[in-house]
C-alpha cells in the first residue's frame, strides 16, 4: 500500500488560498525580476541553465534560481539555489529558510520548470509572490499560471531552453496586444 494519497490530501491542506488578483500576464518588457524553478537540477541542465542565464543576462532581468536536487553527489557544485528532499516534510511541503525566500520574492516572472507532477514544487508556485507564473502545460496546473506551453508532441517533451524562448514569445505578443 502506498501513502502517496494521504501525503496527497494532507499536502492540500497546507495550500493557502491565493488571491488571483495577484497574477497577470506581463508585457516581456515589463519584466525585471525572473525567478526560475527548476526540477532535477543535476539532470544535464548545465549546458542549457547556462545558455538561458546568458539570454536572460542579455535581455536585462535579474535572475534568482532555485533548484529541486532529489540527490546531491559529494563533488556536485551547482550555480544556483537548491533544497533537496530533506527540506521537504512528510505531507510534500517544503520547509526551509532559502524557499521561504524565494516564495516571498517580488519578482514580475516566475519560470516554472518540471513537466511532471510535483506536488512540492507545485506548492512554491502556488504561494509565489511573482506577478506572472509560466508553467509546463497539464490539465491539472491551470490553477497554477498565468501561461503554460505545451509541447508540441508528447514523445518530445519541451527543454528549459524552448520554455525560455516561447515564454518570451508569447509575452511579447502580450505586449502588442496592450
Amino acid at each position: 500500500m502506498t501513502f502517496y494519497p494521504i501525503r496527497k490530501f494532507f499536502f492540500r491542506q497546507a495550500l493557502k488560498p491565493v488571491s488571483a488578483q495577484n497574477h497577470h500576464l506581463l508585457a516581456w518588457e515589463d519584466i525585471h525580476e525572473v525567478l526560475l524553478l527548476l526540477y532535477d537540477a543535476e539532470m544535464s541542465l548545465a549546458p542549457e541553465f547556462q545558455e538561458v542565464l546568458k539570454i536572460l543576462l542579455a535581455e536585462k532581468k535579474n535572475v534568482h534560481t532555485l533548484a529541486f536536487v532529489r540527490k546531491v553527489s559529494d563533488e556536485a557544485k551547482f550555480l544556483y539555489d537548491y533544497f533537496t528532499s530533506k527540506d521537504v516534510k512528510w505531507n510534500l511541503v517544503p520547509d526551509n529558510a532559502l524557499i521561504r525566500k524565494f516564495i516571498q520574492k517580488k519578482a514580475d516572472l516566475l519560470i516554472a520548470f518540471y513537466p511532471h507532477e510535483n506536488l512540492t514544487l507545485d506548492f512554491i508556485v502556488h504561494h509565489s509572490a511573482a506577478i506572472c507564473r509560466a508553467g509546463v502545460y497539464h490539465p491539472s496546473k491551470t490553477q497554477l499560471f498565468e501561461l503554460m506551453l505545451k509541447p508540441q508532441e508528447a514523445e518530445h517533451p519541451i527543454n528549459l531552453l524552448q520554455m525560455l524562448e516561447q515564454t518570451m514569445y508569447y509575452l511579447n505578443k502580450v505586449n502588442a496586444t496592450v
